[in-house]
């Protein structure tokens, strides 16, 4: 942990790796970009129990008379992001109980209740139980492999190695406390749920007499509807329960096989065709349907490099044509179009950054910029690139807009802003430039990695909607 400011610390690249590292959770959300962005974060994401851990860490090196506590209740708000710095402070404190926060630009991010009074530290039965392994495993559960789940996770990290990292809450609570949280992320991030897990929150007490050696769990009830896993634990210290949310994975698409018999086999036939942000989503399905009609679509991405190649491979592997390419807004796009080997005449726009953020104010300018330059100035560059490049400057275009433009839910007023204005480009270029045919459509929610909840939603179906706009874009002749 790096202290940026009195009370302000930032979880940087190399903290987020050495608790991997203490903890045994390596969850690809907190450890691999290519993975988390494919979560609603978007983002890897601070493990929790770091967080509070820390949290812990700075209160008590503030404050070295507190009596021992007797039980912990902690709850997570909101993600925090790898880079980012944290602020701890109390916002109350008895003789009995103290509660602590933490918070992102003023944002709180998580809560912890501490009920203070232990007379005694806890008596161990027996030495803590070690469970090495240089190949951790993150178990996929489905959730009927969730329901009545049971097992123990072993720490990872020694006593030793704790009190390095933590050496106020370990004086204290004791190592073998700090290292019963410290397990609660790898039983929530690598055992249950596992891989498409999310922490919500947790009560623990410390019990007076001994608890096992390794933290025991059972998970006592599983809501279904929300996803929901309620987990008692027991061990290294520390019992009580934990509430985890068990992700969806991410969004799949239609298959290309699938694709194969709703789309005509030459429906679009030796036709070429660009596709923005084609690695995953709404792209990926453009790809697919092109494919499956005799198109030759070239998929791009800024990050996502294996999704893009899995989605080719996809389309390969059953016989369709397909092309990969990075493409990245922020850089020129005449440039990165010389790649090509030949004019591409349609292009589908599917450029976006993270939606759904954590938000610090009402409007935040910075954040509109950012919109603005995927869906506007991002877009405009490479309609004027791909004119250029044909003499007569004619290609066919869809641009996607939003029903939050018209709709505008809470906390979208800049993504509406932008969206808003990309469809008085679209107009205007539609216009003003002889030749160029834009589609634009305020699309309704469709199930993508950004708009999958944990809560049961309702979506459109992508065929039903992005397959006709896709016939319409190939049936200009250009």
């Amino acid at each position: 942990m790096t202290s940026d400011a009195k009370n302000a610390f930032t979880f940087n690249e190399e903290l987020q790796t050495e608790f991997a590292r203490l903890s045994g959770d390596w969850n690809p959300m907190h450890m691999n970009t290519a993975s988390a962005r494919r979560t609603q974060a978007g983002r890897r994401v601070v493990h929790g129990v770091h967080i509070v851990v820390c949290a812990l860490d700075y209160v008590a090196s503030l404050s070295g008379s507190l009596s021992l506590p007797t039980s912990l209740g902690t709850r997570f708000v909101k993600p925090v992001y790898v880079g980012e710095s944290v602020q701890f402070r109390e916002t109350f404190r008895t003789n009995s109980d103290l509660r602590l926060e933490a918070l992102v630009e003023g944002i709180v991010v998580a809560e912890a209740d501490i009920t203070l009074g232990g007379a005694h530290r806890i008596s161990r039965s027996a030495r803590p139980e070690y469970g090495l392994s240089d190949e951790p495993v993150c178990h996929e559960l489905m959730l009927e492999e969730i329901a009545g789940r049971s097992g123990r996770v072993h720490l990872v990290a020694t006593e030793d190695e704790i009190a390095h990292h933590f050496p106020n809450a370990v004086n204290w609570l004791g190592a073998e406390v700090v290292g019963g949280l410290i397990c609660l992320s790898r039983l929530v991030g690598m055992e249950c749920p596992g891989l498409h897990s999310l922490f919500s929150s947790f009560t623990v007490e410390f019990p007076a007499t001994g608890t096992p050696p390794s933290l025991e769990y059972r998970v006592v009830s599983l809501d279904k509807r929300f996803r929901l896993v309620k987990i008692e634990v027991n061990g290294c210290g520390l019992r009580g329960t934990v509430a985890a949310f068990a992700r969806h994975p991410p969004a799949l698409q239609t298959s290309y096989k699938e694709l194969l018999t709703i789309v005509s086999p030459n429906e679009f036939q030796g036709q070429r065709a660009l596709v923005i942000g084609g690695s995953r989503g709404l792209g990926e399905f453009t790809a697919k349907a092109l494919a499956a009609g005799g198109g030759v679509p070239t998929i791009t991405y800024a990050t996502g490099k294996e999704d893009a190649d899995r989605v080719a491979d996809e389309i390969r592997q059953s016989g369709g044509s397909c092309d990969v390419m990075r493409y990245d807004i922020h850089t020129q796009a005449s440039q990165q179009l010389e790649v090509l080997s030949s004019f591409v005449p349609y292009l589908y726009y599917y450029a976006t950054c993270q939606i759904f953020c954590r938000r610090t104010k009402r409007f935040d300018p910075s954040l509109l910029e950012e919109f603005l330059k995927f869906y506007v100035t991002g877009f405009y560059d490479l309609c004027a690139a791909l004119r250029s490049k044909r003499e007569n400057g004619f290609f066919s275009a869809f641009y996607p807009s939003s029903i939050a433009v018209a709709d505008r839910p809470r906390d979208m007023t800049e993504y509406a802003m932008a969206k808003a204005a990309g469809e008085v480009l679209c107009t205007d270029l539609h216009r003003f430039w002889p030749g160029i045919h834009i589609i634009s459509v305020r699309l309704p929610r469709l199930l993508t990695d950004q708009t999958a909840t944990m809560f049961p939603t309702e979506t459109a179906s992508t065929v039903d909607l992005i397959l006709p706009i896709i016939r319409d874009v190939q049936s200009v002749r250009v």
